[in-house]
């Protein structure tokens, strides 16, 4: 069952007219809410934050912006090339990868946060 579903959310999030809208998505950044959350929490300087579900680095790239050392994890395979894509344009050095949030191949104590914005 889980197997189906992650390949309809794979079909589903990586279609032209979602990712067209994901890229879009991209340029807003933060929310008032998440931004609030991060000042709050996340007050480590120079942490390492792993952003789940990062989709085309909406969350990510103001993260990184703000001096965090990010790594970007999405299942979808197209939001990471959106978000290697965008990054490039931007001249930002983020590492997406594709990967499953339920399936994570990072050693322990790898990051100081985890954000799992939108979900």
């Amino acid at each position: 069952m889980a197997n189906d579903l992650t390949q309809h959310v794979i079909q589903e999030f990586g279609s032209e007219a979602t990712q067209e809208k994901y890229i879009q998505k991209a340029q807003e950044g933060l929310w008032d809410s998440e931004e609030y959350f991060i000042n709050k929490y996340f007050t480590k300087k120079n942490a390492i934050i792993l952003d789940l579900g990062c989709g085309t680095g909406r969350t990510t790239i103001p993260l990184y912006n703000e001096g965090f050392d990010v790594v970007g994890v999405d299942i979808v395979p197209e939001m990471i090339a959106n978000a290697q894509m965008i990054a490039e344009k931007n001249s930002l050095d983020i590492d997406y990868r594709v990967g499953d949030a339920t399936s994570l191949e990072f050693e322990e104590n790898t990051f100081d946060y985890v954000l799992f914005s939108n979900q």
